[in-house]
């Protein structure tokens, strides 16, 4: 069944690539592919963990991508109809001085970030020595996060510090959507745009989890697939580009631990076990949970919304909400797997084997509108940011790591969530101000008059 599972999971895939005609950041794929990759991972790790994978862990994970993409199905199709098209001047047309984004004004934003940057870790270990841990700065990024974590207690940095955290977060998503729309147009990257994406890149990092800084980057190579789609109207991608890109990757993966290491994570495994464990440790510790039957809990959603509760629970004085995931960490011959789950876990935990089905269908509709949504944007330039593209940017993270654990619900039913949308449009109409052109009127053609689509009147 172990050997099965990678096979059903890589033809289900290579049938929704090629026969479904989808494209590598499509829904589907960034659903499938890690889940495929992560299935196949396990059969390498069998011995390590004496891994027997019960039937009822197949149909899960089967029937749970399958619900998945019924979910996709049910968003795609749409009423035909006569589409307008609007002429954008700036689209994918080599940028002038007006269309990019200052250095004057990246400078500026640069340094208020790295301001931020510095004011959330005094906080952070201000909060920290008032529990009594002292030390370095990993060892207290550490013990900040175990905190957050591992107990009840609130980790806020107050009001207003989480508004410049989320800022610092939020505008991340802005500036990698900049440099990938400016490699896709050949336009030279700028050394404060750069910083500005470090810096949001250590402020995702400085609370002691990776996810943040992760899902910036992510969200950078989906933006560029989007906009390099959109330009030069190909599935084909360069050999040298996906080179980069797997470049990029591996590095990712390889620096996972070292990274983890300087945020003051101690982990007795070499590099093989901590890679399996990330890679297929969800597949595994699913299987072993699911062999055992588990009373629901009396909260509604308890696992997978337990990124709301807690937050609600503290604003509404009501205790029960306050709580940490149950997230127990399991080993096998007697060896660490973490304690990853996959997505499928909470939805179970929360709701039965129902929840598997239920659950990825939502998610599935959810993620296909809001793809469909980005890839008919047409932004005139990077300082017209297209908040659908940012958005589903921010959404194929929790897609890809839906292997890891419930991604999708953590990062959309959250509170911090709301704060990035709110941070994305104040800074969409702060970049739209700064435009020294901008296109204030314009005609709608239909595709019947794409022949004469010249003669759209354009006016300053």
């Amino acid at each position: 069944m172990v050997y099965l599972l990678p096979i059903a999971m890589i033809t289900i895939t290579i049938a929704l690539y090629t026969v479904g005609n989808q494209i590598i950041i499509s829904p589907s794929m960034l659903f499938m592919i890690p889940f495929s990759f992560s299935a196949v991972w396990l059969t390498f790790n069998i011995a390590r963990w004496d891994v027997v994978l019960n039937t009822n862990t197949f149909c899960v994970i089967i029937g749970g991508c399958l619900s998945y993409l019924l979910g996709i199905l049910l968003a795609t199709p749409e009423i035909k109809r006569r589409r307008l098209r609007i002429k954008v001047v700036y689209l994918f047309k080599k940028h002038s001085e007006e269309d990019i984004i200052s250095d004057g004004f990246l400078w500026v934003v640069a340094i208020i970030e790295i301001a931020i940057l510095f004011l959330c870790l005094r906080a952070i270990r201000v909060l920290v020595h008032r529990y009594g841990y002292y030390g370095d700065l990993s060892y207290e990024i550490y013990r900040f996060r175990n905190l957050g974590q591992y107990t009840s207690e609130s980790t806020s940095l107050g009001q207003g510090l989480e508004w410049l955290y989320n800022f610092n977060i939020a505008s991340g998503f802005v500036w990698v959507y900049t440099v990938a729309h400016r490699l896709v147009n050949k336009t030279k990257l700028s050394i404060p745009l750069i910083i500005c994406i470090v810096v949001s890149l250590l402020t995702g990092l400085i609370r002691g989890g990776r996810q943040s800084a992760v899902q910036i980057i992510v969200a950078g190579l989906v933006y560029f697939f989007i906009f390099f789609f959109a330009k030069y109207q190909s599935r084909k991608i360069p050999l040298k580009t996906i080179l980069k890109i797997l470049v990029i990757v591996i590095l990712m993966a390889v620096s996972f631990q070292s990274v983890g290491t300087l945020l003051g994570r101690t982990v007795k495994a070499d590099f093989m076990q901590y890679i399996a464990v990330y890679f297929c440790g969800g597949i595994r510790n699913l299987n072993e949970w699911l062999k055992s039957s588990h009373k629901l809990p009396e909260i509604f959603g308890k696992q997978t919304f337990a990124n709301l509760y807690p937050y609600l629970g503290r604003k509404i004085g009501r205790s029960e909400w306050i709580y940490v995931m149950d997230l127990p960490y399991l080993k096998g011959n007697g060896l660490n797997s973490g304690n990853i789950y996959t997505t499928f876990y909470a939805f179970i935990y929360d709701f039965g084997y129902i929840g598997a089905f239920i659950m990825p269908l939502i998610m599935g509709f959810v993620s296909e509108v809001s793809y469909k949504k980005s890839r008919r944007a047409k932004p005139e330039s990077e300082k017209n940011i297209s908040l659908s593209i940012i958005l589903y940017g921010y959404i194929a993270y929790l897609l890809v790591f839906s292997f890891f654990s419930n991604k999708f619900y953590e990062g959309i039913v959250k509170q911090s969530f709301l704060k990035n949308v709110i941070i994305w449009i104040l800074l969409s109409i702060v970049l739209n101000q700064l435009k020294e052109k901008r296109i204030t009127n314009f005609k709608r053609v239909s595709f019947r008059q794409k022949n004469h689509i010249s003669d759209a009147v354009i006016r300053r």
